[in-house]
């Protein structure tokens, strides 16, 4: 019991909170309506947000701790990954452009690997780049147009485009990812 209540910190809260609404946008997306798509956007908008704020609040009050050392970037990956899987599913993402959600999958699992690598080898902090936080950001944009298309056309194009971008980030912060950590080995 102890143990939980010394976890229990708001950073892990949000860390948690982004875990749990995971499931219920992709059944909003999964119910297909106008109202389900925008209540799935609005969501995932409020998913992301507290992406940010669990960081700069562990930061400014010095609340890190292992469980979001390890929890934070796994609530990030199932949350963006599966709704992209959601949005392919539906086929808001559609035929060229599935590539692009493939190779942002791709470098997630990668740099995953990386950071568990780099942890093993006792590499203790990997901290975001710059790149890492435009990648996160483009694919918070991404998803989001994506999701508003479901319904109205008038985004699709841009979220096709704005897919291959974020897909250009991906790779360009996991190269950035990988060279970095090289260098420190």
């Amino acid at each position: 019991m102890q143990l939980i209540i010394a976890h229990v910190t708001v950073p892990n809260i949000l860390t948690v909170f982004r875990l749990l609404i995971s499931p219920v946008i992709w059944c909003l997306l999964y119910i297909y309506t106008p109202f389900s798509s925008i209540l799935a956007t609005f969501l995932f908008l409020v998913a992301s947000l507290t992406d940010f704020l669990d960081g700069y609040i562990a930061r400014v009050y010095s609340m890190h701790s292992s469980f979001g050392k390890i929890f934070d970037p796994i609530a990030d990956k199932i949350l963006v990954v599966s709704i992209m899987m959601m949005l392919v599913h539906s086929s808001v993402i559609a035929s060229i452009h599935v590539f692009a959600v493939v190779i942002i999958i791709c470098r997630e699992i990668f740099i995953s690997g990386l950071r568990e690598f780099l942890l093993s080898v006792g590499k203790t902090r990997i901290d975001v780049s710059i790149l890492g936080k435009i990648k996160t950001t483009m694919q918070i944009i991404t998803i989001s147009v994506l999701m508003l298309s479901i319904h109205c056309n008038l985004f699709s194009v841009l979220g096709e485009v704005l897919l291959w971008v974020s897909a250009f980030f991906a790779v360009l912060s996991g190269v950035h990812y990988l060279t970095n950590s090289l260098s420190e080995l």
